[in-house]
This record gives C-alpha cells, structure tokens and sequence, in this order.
C-alpha cells in the first residue's frame, strides 16, 4: 500500500464486513498497524463486559478501620456503585453501624442501642431478648432518652442511673431494692423492715390517717434511742397499768398511786405531800415545815390551829392564841400564865 493516499481509498459501507481492515497509528511505537473489524468489535465486547461485572474479586479484612457498604439504584442492571458515610462496617469489631435501622429484629441477640426514638423500636428490640441466651446483654440506652409512647418489657429493668418517670409507675414492685425517694405518692401496702443496728436518735414515723393512703411525716419531739431502748415523748397518756420502773419529775391525770407502810422503827423524816385543790388532778407539793418520823410518831410543825385557836412554840414557850390574842404560856418549868382567870368547876 505504499504511495497510496488515504483519500483514495475506498470508504467503508454501511455494514462493514468482518474482514474489512482498519489503519490505525501506534503512536507508542511511531508505527502503522491493522486491525479488523471483527478484532475491533471483540476488544469492544470485552471492555463493555468488565464495566458490567457479574463476579468480583474478594479478600478478607479484619483491620480496625472503617469500610463503606456499596449500593446501586436498582436490584439489576449496570449502574455505578455508590457509598454513604453513614452507613460503614469495622471488621475488627464487627459493628456494622447506621444511624437508624428498621425491619424486624426479633433474631437480634446482644442489642445494643443509643437511644429509643419510639416504643415500636423498644418494643422489638425487647422481643429479641425471648431468644438471646444467658449471656446476651438485652437492650442498653445510653444518654438521656425520651419515649413517647407505651413501652413494653418482657424482661428485668436494670437503671444504672436516674430514671425519671412524670406519670404513674405502676405494677409488681416486689423485687426492687434500693429505693430512694423524696415524695411517696404511690399506694404501697408492705414495707421492708431491719433490725436497727445503729444507735442515737429515731424518729417515728406518722400519719394523720388512720387506715388508707397517707403521707408520713416525723416530729422532734417523738424519737427513739435503739441503745437506750428509751422512747421519749413530751407526754404520754392512756393505761399505764403495766408500765415498771418508772422515774417521773411529776405525774399529771393519776387516779391512783401505790402506798407502802414504813416500820415503827424507820427514824427518817417524811414530808407529807400537799395539794393546792380538794380534788381532781393537781401538782403534789412539800412543805420542810411540815415533818412526821415514823419511830417518834411525831408530826411537826410550827403552829397547829383549829377555826379560832393556835398552839405554837416561840423561846421555848408553849403559846395558846384565841383568834390571833395570846391567852395562856407555858414555860419550861411547867409553870401556867393565863390572860384571864383560873376556875374550879366539876364540869367542863
């Protein structure tokens, strides 16, 4: 073909035949070459083939790294493959991680979750704990979550932080411990009661009603010493029948007190306790003036009267006063002074 021009050559048909032959310029090597158009056409079926892939090379990876998921527009056809940042795989942790999933997770074992965005979430990953063995974690919420809507657990709560409940928590609460609360405003019917360990002061617990649901309150006044066994009050009141050693300042309201004789040969001096009324409840008083010793048989004191006369010792003299005028002495000799006169009668 040497000295022929391109523009002499004939030009290809419509439909060129398989052993029609193309010039075409090496310009790697700076030389001319042929190709047919059957060669041209298979080298043009093969690219279009490997744009199209129906298999790929594949290689395990288990590096600390993250992976992104591939995925195409449609469920068949030649389409390019496209990735999301969101959506990735640590093959060393085997976490596969999304923002949100959805489907039914009901084989799902060791859930764990971020957050709850509605009890429809909970309540599926809840069901997937009827299948999880013994050593599945359940469904874990980290940070503070909000739902919305019911919530239904199959299983055991176990709150490793506050749990802030604004309505009514309610049914079986037999099993829990621990609890603390500044307001009680649930219907409970049991308490746990221990034995008291720790001494100092108690203060009982009190309601103002008798029987139903009632707040409880306390009061200084009302406590109780475990080390002591001592319960103190600023007053009791009721039957006191069966108390025992009991040490009272003073009594008020009693109706009744217990007496024990003392021996004729007791010599202590006894006051005789004295009351400001005749009768009802009163303080109980003493007077030092006012003595009787048990072994002399002697009540003393400094003046003994009736309704006009007085008796009393004054400088070892013994005085008879008639509304307030002395009328007879007696000395210690014995001897008789008298106001008016001395008279002799057989009858007095």
């Amino acid at each position: 073909m040497a000295g022929i021009r391109i523009t002499d050559l004939d030009a290809l048909g419509a439909t060129p035949a398989d052993d029609d032959v193309l010039i075409i310029v090496d310009t790697n090597e700076n030389q001319t070459k042929q190709v047919t158009v059957s060669e041209l056409l298979a080298g043009a079926s093969a690219a279009e083939t490997a744009a199209v892939a129906a298999q790929i090379v594949v290689q395990e990876d288990s590096s600390n790294d993250l992976f992104y998921l591939t995925f195409v527009d449609s469920v068949n056809g030649a389409y390019v493959a496209k990735t999301d940042s969101d959506l990735n795989y640590n093959p060393n942790l085997n976490v596969l991680s999304a923002p949100f999933f959805s489907g039914n997770g009901s084989l799902l074992g060791n859930v764990k979750a971020d957050s709850a965005l509605n009890a429809s979430f909970a309540l599926v990953a809840a069901n997937a704990l009827s299948n999880a063995d013994d050593s599945a974690l359940g469904v874990r919420i980290y940070g503070e979550t909000t739902i919305d809507s019911d919530l239904y657990v199959k299983g055991v709560i176990h709150a490793f932080d506050d749990v802030l409940v604004t309505g009514t928590l309610y049914g079986d609460g037999s099993g829990l411990t621990g609890i603390t609360s500044t307001a009680v405003t649930t219907t409970a019917e049991q308490t746990d009661a221990k034995i008291l360990d720790s001494n100092g002061v108690h203060y009982l617990m009190l309601r103002t009603k008798q029987t139903g649901y009632d707040s409880v309150s306390t009061i200084s006044d009302l406590v109780y010493d475990p080390q002591t066994n001592i319960l103190s009050a600023s007053f009791f009141s009721g039957d006191g029948s069966n108390l025992t050693n009991i040490s009272a300042d003073s009594a008020t309201l009693a109706t009744s007190v217990k007496v024990t004789a003392v021996t004729s040969a007791d010599s202590s001096t006894y006051y005789p306790h004295l009351g400001s009324i005749s009768s009802g409840n009163d303080n109980v008083n003493v007077n030092t003036g006012l003595t009787y010793i048990p072994s002399t048989q002697k009540l003393s004191t400094s003046i003994f009267s009736t309704a006009n006369w007085e008796m009393y010792e004054s400088a070892n003299k013994l005085f008879f006063a008639y509304q307030g005028v002395k009328k007879v002495k007696i000395d210690s000799d014995g001897n008789v002074f008298m106001a008016g006169t001395l008279t002799q009668s057989a009858s007095l």
